[in-house]
């Protein structure tokens, strides 16, 4: 029998769309926003907030980032599948990729709408506390835009690179196209929407919309590929201590309450029921666990959760947590737990005391119903840190990835000792798709390598 991946797994695997079937879209085929719809048209708080909701549609909606996202970055098994979907795993990704093309197009779609948001939000002549609130939201959104395509094809690690990528902080009016920002200037324009975010967005009510704790959660995390750790830990306490969140009482209730549950600080819904069979249960004849995942979860005590092994997935079959009805609907963009290791991880790098590194990583550890780790050096805490994410996150936003190019990056480890097929750092990030680079006349440079 098959392992399968639970809820918060299955839903970040890659999903199925051939060449054959869908067509590359180019960054330059985003609607300008002078051809937007009459309902798209800002006028008053009243549609800009149906807008703004539409923003957070594209968010929840189709497969690139709930799907393609995630599972572009996880490195937890697959059984066989298509070129597209090997070439992710042993990380030989082509320019002209199905999945590279989909996910960029999706994040630089909600860029434009928030652009347009913000641009023309700004211009209403209104005394109403919404109207800072949406512009908020909107830079919110533009900030875990930005930063989830400088993570997949910008040279975030290095900040005096060239290689950033497009920001684009007004509406598209037309199709020229715009050349790639420095790492540094991208970093900049994230901080600078994170604090207005920050500072204007509405506190927190649910996890589907921007608040400021969510901003204040995200922003450590972008600070952490920004390598400036001393400034985490007052952004983490904040979240922590804010009371606004709380680590669920067991780790299956993290996925039995979904986006309402007590530590989910964005977390989006699918957006239509008949689409959640597709989401939840993507190649299940294709992905299974890889014997190293297997390996290291053999006696965390997570396993239960996270790995079934059966023909289909049981989280789906009753009413309980491990047999619920075919309700997959959440997708985690940031949660209290991954706060906490944030945090920890800020700790041991800045310098903090190794048993504050220790107690944020054991709060984690003890809701899993894990022992304390007791390590008393910072590249055992460092590992551990590292490792404990996979446990707890598993594929949520491809994290495990991302990691491993950090700590590679900070000495702390050897890529190629984990992933054999990692020969240069040009494949620690993406290539820009080869539409985009065709379309803009090579305004937009290609990634080193590609």
């Amino acid at each position: 029998m098959n392992n399968t991946f639970k809820l918060y797994t299955i839903a970040a695997l890659l999903g199925f769309c051939t060449l054959t079937a869908c067509n590359l879209v180019d960054v330059t085929d985003i609607e300008p926003v002078n051809q937007l719809s009459e309902d798209q048209a800002i006028t008053n708080i009243s549609s800009a907030e149906k807008v703004l909701a539409g923003a957070y549609g594209q968010v929840r909606g189709g497969l690139e980032l709930i799907v393609y996202s995630p599972g572009s970055a996880a490195q937890l098994g697959l059984t066989f599948g298509a070129v597209g979907e090997n070439s992710f795993v042993n990380n030989s990704v082509a320019s002209d990729d199905f999945y590279v093309s989909a996910i960029y197009i999706r994040w630089y779609k909600i860029i434009n709408i928030a652009n347009h948001i913000i641009e023309k939000t700004e211009k209403l002549d209104v005394d109403n506390p919404r109207k800072a609130e949406i512009i908020g939201e909107a830079k919110f959104l533009r900030a875990l835009s930005h930063f989830y395509l400088l993570r997949f094809w910008g040279q975030f690690y290095k900040m005096d690179s060239e290689y950033g990528i497009v920001m684009r902080d007004k509406p598209v009016a037309d199709a020229s196209a715009l050349p790639r920002n420095t790492v540094k200037e991208c970093y900049d324009l994230i901080f600078s929407d994170l604090d207005e975010a920050i500072a204007k967005a509405p506190e927190y009510k649910k996890s589907v919309y921007a608040s400021k704790v969510a901003a204040k959660a995200l922003k450590a995390k972008v600070l952490m590929y920004a390598k400036r750790y001393s400034e985490v830990s007052s952004l983490t306490q904040a979240v922590i201590s804010s009371g606004q969140v709380k680590l669920e009482t067991t780790f299956a209730d993290v996925f039995k309450n979904k986006h309402n549950s007590l530590e989910a600080l964005f977390a989006t819904p699918f957006d239509e029921k008949n689409e959640r069979n597709n989401k939840a249960f993507m190649y299940r004849s294709s992905y299974i666990m890889s014997d190293y995942y297997k390996s290291i979860m053999a006696t965390d005590a997570r396993k239960s959760v996270a790995i079934t092994a059966t023909g289909r997935n049981g989280k789906f079959l009753g009413a309980t947590v491990n047999s619920q009805p075919l309700t997959a609907d959440t997708e985690y963009f940031m949660r209290l737990a991954e706060v906490y290791l944030i945090q920890a991880e800020a700790l041991a790098r800045s310098g903090g005391s190794l048993a504050e590194v220790r107690s944020s990583l054991n709060a984690v550890r003890k809701r899993a119903g894990m022992p304390d780790i007791t390590f008393d050096t910072k590249a055992e805490l460092l590992e551990a840190i590292r490792m404990e994410k996979i446990y707890e996150l598993g594929a949520e936003s491809g994290e495990e990835w991302f990691d491993l190019v950090r700590y590679t990056k900070e000495g702390d480890l050897h890529i190629e000792n984990i992933k054999s097929g990692i020969r240069s750092e040009t494949q620690f990030i993406l290539p820009i798709p080869l539409n985009t680079i065709r379309s803009s006349q090579n305004v937009v440079k290609q990634n080193p390598g590609y």
